[in-house]
């Protein structure tokens, strides 16, 4: 095995299990006493070792359609109410004004 490119796909070959058992171990002989082909293998199983996940970001939920509903109708209700409580502020105001 001297062409990098062929101890390559062996090495992944090897690692991945997809060898038949006389190239299996005509690989082991060789990976024995190449120190190529052992830094080839630790890279590779580096490179496929599981990766730490992120810690999970909290995902506040969107409000249910009848929850969305509800809220729109009380901020519709908060806005008249302040609308009529500022006309009677107003006109309250302007009476006074008017005596």
């Amino acid at each position: 095995m001297q062409d990098p490119s062929s101890e390559n796909h062996a090495a992944e070959a090897w690692l991945t299990g997809i060898m038949d058992p006389a190239q299996r171990q005509e690989f082991e002989a060789h990976l024995a006493g190449c120190a190529h082909c052992q830094a080839e293998v630790a890279a590779l199983r580096a490179a496929h070792a599981p990766r730490p996940q992120p810690a999970a970001t909290k995902v506040e939920p969107e409000p249910s359609a009848p929850a969305a509903k509800a809220r729109a109708w009380q901020m519709l209700l908060a806005a008249l109410v302040t609308l009529i409580l500022g006309f009677a502020l107003g006109w309250s105001v302007w009476q006074m004004a008017h005596r």
